[in-house]
C-alpha cells in the first residue's frame, strides 16, 4: 500500500528554518565561526562573512551549506543570540570555562589577559585545554569579549 504523503509550505518552512539553525549553530559551537566582531565591542561580524565561513565549515555537506547560503540575512541575524544562549545554557560552557581556569590552572593568566583586554589570550589558552573536547572547545566562538570578561570576573 502506497502512502501519499504531504506537506504545506507552512511545514517545509518548519523543516527549512529548523535545519538552518541545527547547522548554522553547529558552525559556530563545534567548527569555531566566530559570530562577534573583536574590533567593535559586543557587535556582532558581517552578517555575509559569518555566513561564509559557516558555508566553508559545512563543505563536506552541500545540502546543509546550500541551506546556510540561500538564508536571508534576517534569518541568520536573528540565530545568532540563540547561539549564544545556547553554549550558556545546552551546552553549560560557565562549567567548561571554569574546570580550565580551576583543574587546568587557568585562573591566573585568565585574570591577568582580561584586565589587559587580551581576550584573543583567554580564547586560545581555552581551546587548548580543551583541545580534547570536540564539543567544548569551540564554545567561546560564540561570545563576545564582554561575555568572556563575564565569564572571568565570576570567576
Amino acid at each position: 500500500m502506497k502512502v501519499d504523503v504531504k506537506f504545506s509550505n507552512k511545514e517545509v518552512c518548519i523543516v527549512i528554518n529548523n535545519e538552518l539553525q541545527i547547522h548554522f549553530a553547529w558552525t559556530v559551537w563545534h567548527e569555531g565561526v566566530r559570530i562577534y566582531d573583536d574590533g567593535l565591542q559586543s557587535s556582532y561580524r558581517d552578517i555575509n562573512k559569518i555566513r561564509q565561513a559557516s558555508v566553508s565549515e559545512q563543505s563536506h555537506n552541500p545540502h546543509f551549506g546550500k541551506i546556510i547560503q540561500s538564508a536571508s540575512n534576517n534569518q541568520l541575524v536573528s540565530l545568532l543570540p540563540l547561539i549564544t544562549g545556547r553554549v550558556f545554557s545546552e551546552f553549560n560552557l560557565p562549567l567548561h570555562f571554569t574546570w580550565v581556569a580551576y583543574h587546568e590552572g587557568a585562573l591566573n593568566s585568565f585574570r591577568t589577559a582580561a584586565s589587559e583586554g587580551r581576550y584573543l589570550d583567554i580564547r586560545s589558552q581555552y581551546y587548548s585545554e580543551q583541545d580534547h573536547n570536540p564539543n567544548a572547545r569551540h564554545l567561546l566562538a560564540a561570545l563576545s569579549d564582554q561575555h568572556i570578561k563575564m565569564l572571568v570576573d565570576d570567576l
